[in-house]
């Protein structure tokens, strides 16, 4: 299935690509469970793919209870630490927005790390007007949203002519109506 969400939503990848090893911060955002963290693997494996020599991938979901970090001099170092000495580093973080001063951490690795960086968020903080703010102007927001009815249909390998209709059935599988 992972294959096909990198085929089918391909929008959300090729929008956050778009800006990929610029100084800008990617901030994904969108309701809960639209496939934010999914986008921030699949952006990743594209990145590892290339195969280039020297690269690190860091990578912390700030939701887990096992992420070992809480303060934002925590995120800092955690990332400080992983740096490649080598080339750029890649960081991935999931729901920043749990930890107080979030944004000063972030803000300083942009600054003094050769880092590209990615961030989901879903909260009100994280999606609120104040972001530009938070981040000093230094981001692009890829604003996700969950499935539609046709990339469903999709996923589940249902085609139909233009014109028919499809209902589900008990169990969720789509089925075409004649």
């Amino acid at each position: 299935m992972a294959a096909q969400l990198l085929r089918d939503r391909s929008r959300y990848l090729d929008e956050a690509l778009l800006f990929r090893d610029t100084d800008l911060i990617k901030v994904v955002t969108g309701i809960r469970r639209c496939g934010k963290s999914h986008l921030l693997f699949l952006i990743r494996r594209r990145i590892e793919a290339e195969g280039v020599t020297g690269r690190a991938f860091v990578s912390a979901n700030l939701e887990s209870k096992i992420c070992p970090i809480e303060t934002e001099d925590e995120l800092n170092a955690y990332f400080r630490d992983r740096l490649s000495t080598e080339g750029r580093t890649y960081i991935f973080i999931d729901e920043p927005q749990r930890i107080k001063g979030w944004q000063n951490a972030v803000n300083t690795m942009r600054v003094d790390f050769d880092c590209d960086i990615y961030l989901t968020g879903s909260n009100a903080y994280l999606l609120s007007s104040e972001l530009s703010t938070y981040l000093s102007g230094r981001y692009v927001e890829v604003k996700m949203l969950p499935l539609a009815f046709s990339e469903y249909l999709d996923f589940c390998g249902v085609s139909f002519a233009s014109g028919s209709s499809v209902a589900t059935v008990p169990g969720g599988r789509p089925h075409l109506v004649r």
